[in-house]
């Protein structure tokens, strides 16, 4: 006796079977974790929170919220915006599972300012410093102030799977010490512009060729500003605070002038400009804003010498407080000579754009017109800024630096 089955009969057994199955892949919520638990922003700031749903298997879906719009608003990605001085809070929630973020809003300007020049001119630093992967041909700010390469972790660096030292143009990882204009622009004019690429790393003083990066001798100190020598000029740049690619122009590099004005001439509200600091563990300076009120104490600021990076130790709240109300942040990256990383996690050595200029040999035989460049310098002994007459705060061209890049308020 056959017995015979409806299609719908078929289909309700067919249902029945994949239930136990698909349940087992589907989980329950268990965790949402949101990144930062914490934060102080000032009005008109944005910021992306990130969230977490655990186990992975569990339906994805963040639903967003804030308990106060007034004060800061969030929209269905994350994005938040400080709308007014007060506290409030941000909820992600997945299923019934929720993680929160605690917000505070400042009512000061959204835009710190750094005066650079006696004429006024004010700038905003980037929010990090300059990274390059060659394989891919991409720029990008580090996520973090006190983040850089170093030397693959071997003496610093907090950048994993990168290293300074594997410096190549096919290199998969991140470097973030750059030889003087290697934006990747080839002037063509220029006959001894031969090592323009970000991965330019030779190291030929030996033979007695230190010559190759940027404009020639016979032009004024301040020649590659503004141009595409520059890095911030010639190239976009992905800058992770707002999750977007900045066209290019949007950046530059400070003259040697400017870095002299901010750290020696510059006014403030209260007199401080800078401070050695370790943040989060990485030494390095921190740089205060024009608007700095003096709400966090530091020890010893404005002091070149006598001073160590351990007299202001700031762990993550601390640092997250000061960078909130526009301070800055160097790390002691270092600095490259060809292939190797030296000083790490122990000196800064950060380029302005200005080519050091001077009319006749020095006492060494070695700091000719080619070869150097201005740089802005501090270690655990000192701190120079870039267009003093010393020989500590020039760097052959060919070393790799750090770059900080700013851009101009309107």
């Amino acid at each position: 006796m056959k017995t015979r089955f409806s299609i719908q009969t078929v289909l309700i057994l067919l249902s029945l079977c994949l239930i136990p199955l698909l349940s087992g892949c589907r989980k329950e919520v268990e965790t949402v974790i949101v990144k930062p638990n914490t934060l102080i922003l000032s009005v008109g700031e944005t910021y992306w929170l990130k969230a977490g749903v655990f186990p992975e298997k569990a339906p994805q879906d963040v639903k967003w919220s804030s308990s106060n719009s007034r004060v800061a608003a969030v929209d269905e990605k994350g994005l938040l915006t400080a709308v007014s001085s007060g506290s409030c809070k941000i909820t992600a929630r997945a299923g019934s599972v929720s993680a929160t973020c605690v917000v505070r809003v400042n009512g000061k300007p959204a835009e710190y300012g750094f005066t650079v020049d006696e004429q006024g001119k004010r700038v905003q630093f980037s929010p990090g410093n300059l990274q390059y992967k060659a394989i891919s041909n991409s720029w990008r700010f580090a996520e973090h102030q006190y983040d850089y390469v170093g030397d693959g972790g071997k003496m610093g660096g907090n950048v994993p799977g990168s290293d300074n030292g594997l410096i190549d143009s096919a290199y998969e990882g991140w470097i973030d010490l750059f030889g003087w204009t290697t934006s990747g622009w080839h002037d063509e004019n220029n006959a001894d512009h031969l090592h323009f690429q970000p991965w330019s790393s030779s190291y030929e003083i030996l033979a007695g060729i230190r010559t190759g990066y940027g404009p020639s001798e016979d032009e004024h100190e301040d020649v590659a500003a503004g141009t595409r020598y520059d890095w911030g000029v010639n190239n976009a740049i992905y800058n992770p605070r707002t999750e977007q690619m900045e066209r290019a122009g949007t950046w530059r590099t400070l003259t040697s002038q400017e870095w002299r004005y901010l750290l020696e001439n510059r006014s403030t509200k209260t007199d401080l400009r800078y401070a050695k600091a370790k943040v989060n563990g990485v030494k390095g300076l921190v740089i205060f804003p024009d608007e700095w009120d003096g709400s966090f104490v530091f020890q010893n600021p404005n002091r070149e010498k006598a001073c160590l990076f351990e007299d202001n130790c700031l762990n993550d709240s601390d640092w997250t407080f000061c960078e909130s109300n526009g301070c800055i942040f160097l790390p002691a990256a270092g600095h490259r000579q060809g292939t190797i990383a030296i000083s790490v996690g122990s000196e800064g050595r950060y380029w302005s754009i200005s080519r050091y200029r001077y009319n006749g040999m020095m006492s060494d035989g070695n700091w000719d017109r080619k070869d150097v460049a201005f740089v802005h310098y501090f270690n655990e002994s000192t701190l120079v800024p870039s267009s003093i007459y010393l020989s500590n705060v020039r760097s052959y061209r060919y070393f790799g630096c750090s770059v900080r890049l700013v851009k101009d308020l309107r």
